[in-house]
């Protein structure tokens, strides 16, 4: 994520945000895969519909890294094959363990800490749990705990994230309507086969239908009598019905196995629901581009790594669910790779919430530096008590190379009190309130509130020489915290809310060098401090894309030195600093996230910023009376950015 600027100015929170597009290039530098014929990519076929032109799920994540996922068989780093399980004792030359001792094995048994793994496997445990009924709940349970063990075994051997889909709901495939009408002829099986490949399944209530439809038509070439097809099809459909719940309950068992031993081994896992994923799909298809989702875009007699534009017998003229009885289509695997990627990077764009409340000290920062650079030039006399306030905020767009119509608002009203201790010495206390707007609007983005009260005191020496330092407290709430999830056509939003706080101190010092009567110079330098907590939290709703998040701890050190050159007498003065400054503090920050419908969650680290920066600011100082003062100013980032951003801030000051 390298992206520039920090505190000073508001650039600040944009950071993450910025790493919405970026963190994924930078956080791996290839992806490993384990796994069956759903992320083959060739050592034994690639199993969806004209794989010649689409890529599989893991193949777009690659891609979307920079790697170039090859087969192992071609020495790449997808050991998955088609027909894999996960246990031996189902399979004893195609399966995981195979996979992963081979990938060891090749690296002298550690595995890579910057590659980003896949571990998907189970789908034909359970096919061959169906069909051993009588030791199905041991077969499961066995092939559960293997795939369980070998994830251990990667994570031992050094590797970092490890993706850990769920298996879909086997009795939602047409593999089931195949297994139930296998014992009938071939005309039998390819008019139902018409039927699901030739309809429209908008929602459950039409695929129940169409499935009703379909054993119809198979009954129709049982017999001529309609009496008779009627009870054929009706017979076929409550078989149906019962071996998918059959079915259902093995997957189910299998996921849920699998997850609770998963959750003990305390890594980091990135649970994926896509049997969520796929029940939420088939509810509603259209939102995801798909009108069928029961048939099959490739002919009945074809598997889907064989399935290429010219054959017939398929469904062509609609977007499928299914390439074959058990594989999904090349539309339905960029729609995983877009929700896998959606949930690898939610812990970024969470981890902006910790930085922007940096942006309410800047805002507070302009509005009291406004007041104390005008007591520089005027001091109030000792006794009398002054009292300030002040408008401040800021807007930037980034670059639309970068991201197009990302933009964010601040604003902030600050208030004090000031009272002259003696000659050189004012003290006080401060109050603001802010508020923000956050984000890119098509990905990420949040409201933040924020409350703060602090101290602050202001020391003159020596004549020419002057010391600030401020104290303050700040409650925040982020409201309506919005993470956008794109999947194929679909659009969702994940709503969230959480609170947050941030206690700071900064201090500033600086000597004035005489140009002449009206006209002074020097250094300024300065040194803050800030820890902001945001407490964790989860998204309201309860889908397959619901996350929750950790607390979160950023803590901001920044030291910085400038040059300030201001004036003073005129009928308007005015003033200009430039400030380089570095991040001494945190240079990265973690959050732990997870679905809310898993029970594993991982932990992803972030560089926050560059540690270095520059900012450009002027302003003006206006008497209005002997007791009364104007002031605004503004500032920019100076160094070249990925967007642009302006603050401001007006104030006044009165001394009686």
């Amino acid at each position: 994520m390298k992206v520039n600027k920090k505190q000073l100015s508001i650039a600040t929170s944009i950071a993450f945000i910025l790493a919405i597009k970026t963190s994924n290039v930078c956080a791996w530098d290839n992806v490993t895969v384990f796994g069956d014929s759903l992320s083959d990519g060739g050592n034994i076929g690639r199993f969806t519909n004209n794989a010649d032109q689409n890529l599989l799920y893991d193949e777009i994540i690659s891609q979307r890294l920079g790697d170039n996922l090859q087969p192992s068989n071609n020495g790449g780093r997808n050991y998955a094959q088609a027909g894999a399980t996960a246990s031996q004792k189902v399979n004893p030359i195609l399966n995981t363990e195979n996979q992963l001792t081979s990938y060891l094995q090749s690296r002298g048994g550690h595995a890579d800490s910057n590659s980003l793994y896949v571990h998907w496997v189970g789908a034909n445990d359970i096919a061959a749990a169906l069909k051993n009924s009588s030791q199905a709940s041991d077969m499961i349970k066995n092939s559960s705990d293997s795939s369980v063990s070998q994830v251990k075994t990667l994570l031992n051997a050094g590797a970092g994230l490890i993706i850990v889909p769920n298996v879909p709901q086997l009795g939602m495939t047409p593999y089931i309507v195949q297994i139930l009408l296998n014992h009938l002829d071939a005309p039998s099986m390819a008019a139902a086969f018409q039927v699901l490949n030739n309809s429209t399944t908008s929602d459950e209530a039409s695929r129940q239908q169409t499935l009703h439809e379909a054993f119809h038509a198979a009954a129709g070439k049982m017999s001529d009598i309609p009496e008779k097809q009627e009870v054929i099809a009706q017979q076929l459909f409550d078989d149906w019905k019962k071996l998918s719940s059959q079915v259902n309950g093995l997957t189910d068992r299998y996921n849920q196995q699998q997850e609770s031993q998963l959750e003990k081994l305390n890594g980091n896992i990135a649970r994926m629901d896509i049997a969520g994923l796929f029940n939420e799909v088939i509810a509603s298809p259209n939102q995801y581009g798909l009108s069928n989702t029961i048939g099959t875009a490739c002919p009945l007699v074809h598997s889907a790594d064989k399935c290429h534009p010219s054959d017939t017998g398929g469904g062509k003229e609609r977007n499928y669910l299914f390439s074959d009885r058990l594989h999904p289509s090349s539309t339905v695997h960029r729609m995983m790779a877009d929700y896998f990627q959606s949930v690898l990077l939610a812990p970024a764009q969470a981890a902006s919430l910790s930085t922007s409340a940096q942006l309410m000290n800047t805002d507070m920062h302009s509005t009291l530096d406004g007041h104390l650079l005008q007591q520089h030039s005027k001091p109030a006399d000792v006794g009398k008590l002054s009292l300030f306030g002040g408008y401040a905020g800021g807007r930037f767009k980034t670059n639309p190379s970068v991201w197009p119509n990302g933009k964010s608002t601040t604003t902030n009203a600050t208030v004090g009190i000031g009272y002259q201790l003696t000659d050189s010495l004012q003290s006080g206390v401060i109050f603001s309130n802010s508020n923000q707007r956050m984000g890119l609007p098509s990905v990420y983005g949040y409201k933040f509130h924020g409350s703060l009260s602090g101290v602050y005191s202001q020391f003159s020496f020596l004549q020419d020489g002057w010391v600030n330092a401020d104290f303050h407290y700040s409650s925040i709430d982020y409201d309506h915290i919005q993470r956008k999830i794109k999947i194929g056509r679909a659009l969702r939003t994940e709503l969230g809310n959480t609170k947050g706080n941030q206690l700071g101190i900064r201090l500033q010092t600086g000597w004035n060098f005489p140009l002449s009567e009206r006209v002074k110079t020097g250094p300024v330098v300065g040194y803050s401090l800030d820890k902001t907590y945001v407490k964790g939290y989860s998204e309201i709703d309860n889908r397959s894309t619901s996350m929750h998040f950790s607390d979160q701890t950023y803590r901001s050190q920044i030291g910085s030195i400038g040059w300030r050159l201001e004036s003073k007498q005129f009928t308007v003065n005015p003033w200009a600093q430039l400030t380089y400054s570095h991040q001494f503090g945190d240079k990265e920050t973690s959050v732990r996230a997870g679905l809310k419908s898993t029970q594993t969650s991982f932990i992803r680290t972030f560089k926050t910023a560059n540690k270095d920066w520059v900012d450009v600011a002027m302003g003006l100082n206006i008497p209005l009376s002997n007791n009364i003062n104007a002031f605004a100013g503004v500032s920019t980032v100076a160094t070249k950015a990925d967007f642009h951003p302006i603050t401001w801030n007006v104030g006044i000051n009165a001394t009686f």
